[in-house]
């Protein structure tokens, strides 16, 4: 029996929930794995890993224990095992949650790096730039390699055949590697400074030495993307308050099923911003100098605010958009509507 500070095991165990799987694909993708001095999580894309003090090997389901653990309220609790239960123990109570002896999720297989390992640190900035990144990266199964980001050693990129961003930015890595949008957008929020590389995975560490690790996908991003960044068109300066209206838009658009795109759509001497979704919509009409035929596009209210933040000339033709702020160039497609 091991006695532990029940916030500090809740705060450890919630930081491991992006290497968790709702669905439970494989066996014991959801659940907190306990072996070697170590808890991990495994979805089979993303494995997090966090040293612990808890000394027993076996694979607990997460839900009941992240809710368990939220909701009583003592300071210390106690841990056991038995054959097949973890047991908790606060002042008089106490809760047995099933657990495997057997650990069958390939953990082994992630080639977690050991503690003598040297890290590299990671370029300032770069979990800001993904951050942005991955929200250009496809859905589409269909379009695997789309579905990543695209980490190169000059630059970081993703597409989904309707826009496309790429970050300059020095990564530190030796050679190309793609990386599931999912796991990068946990990347994106959880403040790594260091990684390593190994065969098939990529490992990032951050403050709190939890390990993130992400599978390495070999497959062929589209290099046609290079003759679309030479694009060009009529500059056009965006309104200031673009992005401002794009939060609010935002209210009504993340309510669909699918994605929270917002619709922009350049008139001649204004442009106007839709949101739309099951709770209702919202439109806002700005000025804006530009005589150009009727367009329109879709793009997620963050991104528009992000690049419109750092950069509010853009160049329009008749079939994309892009802004170019010397540090990142987004495209995104243009589909032409008739005049109202």
């Amino acid at each position: 029996m091991q006695t532990i500070d029940r916030e500090k095991f809740l705060h450890d165990l919630e930081l491991l929930q992006p290497g968790l799987s709702a669905k439970e694909i494989i066996e014991q993708s959801g659940c907190f794995i306990f072996k070697n001095g170590n808890i991990t999580t495994f979805n089979d894309d993303i494995a997090c890993t966090l040293a612990t003090d808890l000394n027993f090997t076996g694979a607990v389901q997460a839900k009941p224990l992240l809710e368990l653990l939220k909701k009583i309220k003592d300071k210390v609790i106690e841990i056991d095992v038995s054959e097949k239960s973890l047991i908790i123990k606060g002042r008089r109570k106490e809760a047995a949650i099933r657990m495997q002896a057997d650990i069958i999720l390939p953990i082994d297989d992630i080639n977690i790096p050991e503690k003598d390992t040297k890290w590299k640190s990671l370029t300032d900035g770069f979990c800001e730039y993904v951050g942005v990144v991955y929200q250009c990266a496809s859905t589409d199964e269909s379009l695997f390699a789309l579905t990543c980001v695209h980490i190169c050693p000059d630059y970081i990129e993703a597409c989904d055949n309707a826009q496309l961003i790429r970050y300059d930015i020095k990564t530190k890595f030796n050679n190309p590697v793609l990386i599931r949008r999912e796991a990068m957008m946990h990347i994106a929020h959880l403040d790594v400074n260091s990684f390593v590389e190994t065969d098939s995975w990529v490992h990032f560490k951050n403050a709190a030495c939890l390990i993130v690790s992400c599978r390495k996908h070999v497959d062929e991003f589209p290099t046609e993307i290079d003759n679309v960044l030479n694009v060009s068109g009529d500059k056009v300066i965006l309104p200031d308050k673009i992005g401002a209206a794009a939060d609010i838009a935002g209210i009504f658009s993340s309510s669909k099923d699918k994605d929270d795109a917002i619709e922009i759509s350049l008139q001649p001497n204004r442009v106007k911003i839709k949101g739309e979704g099951h709770n209702g919509y919202y439109t806002e009409t700005q000025k804006l100098k530009y005589d150009g035929p009727n367009l329109k596009f879709l793009i997620s209210p963050a991104m528009l605010h992000e690049v419109t933040r750092k950069q509010s000339e853009c160049e329009i033709n008749k079939t994309c958009l892009k802004i170019d702020s010397g540090k990142f160039v987004y495209i995104t497609r243009l589909d032409a509507v008739e005049d109202e």
